[in-house]
């Protein structure tokens, strides 16, 4: 089976929250750090954000981060890109939306990012079941920014994770995760 792709907007949108994060220096560490294809592209600006790529780039970039950052630095680096690629007059009607409708909203964006699958399920009103399935070649890497940008959205709406049990896959050679997240606030 192919690997899925990955919108250049989400590698550009990680580069952004690099530097928000650790300043241009960490930026231009992350940059130098790729190699390949996706090390090419990036040096010679010619990432789109419109364009598709694969995703073991995407793999890559998050790795690179992990080494540099540690998981802790993946997490802040993810809640930044989440928070931007919102946007500051977007950000002022989400904190007025609930949780649970931030995250079936994030299904649709998933969606026009990934080649993948993201389904949500609402069984109670502070409790989302979401499902990503057809992701083939994401990593524990990749599932892990997923679980935070989840909780990087329950935040922008003024709620606090209160629980977050990851229930099938998100391994490393899993197509697909089911998380279930709860809430408070």
């Amino acid at each position: 089976m192919v690997e899925i792709r990955v919108k250049g907007s989400v590698f550009l949108g990680v580069f952004q929250a690099i530097e928000i994060v650790g300043g241009w220096s960490a930026r231009e560490a992350a940059v130098l750090a790729l190699s390949g294809d996706f090390g090419d592209a990036v040096r010679t600006n010619t990432v789109l954000a419109s364009g598709w790529y694969p995703v073991a780039w995407h793999r890559a970039l998050l790795g690179g981060v992990i080494d540099r950052g540690g998981a802790l630095g993946l997490r802040e680096v993810i809640h930044c890109a989440t928070r931007q690629n919102v946007g500051a007059v977007h950000r002022l009607l989400v904190r007025a939306f609930t949780p649970a409708l931030l995250i079936k909203q994030a299904s649709r964006v998933f969606s026009s990012l990934f080649e993948g699958e993201f389904l949500v399920d609402i069984p109670e009103s502070h409790l989302a079941r979401v499902q990503w399935r057809g992701c083939k070649g994401f990593d524990k890497t990749c599932w892990l920014a997923q679980m935070h940008s989840m909780e990087a959205l329950v935040a922008m709406s003024g709620a606090r994770i209160k629980r977050r049990t990851q229930l099938a896959g998100g391994g490393a050679s899993d197509d697909s995760m089911t998380v279930e997240f709860s809430w408070h606030g």
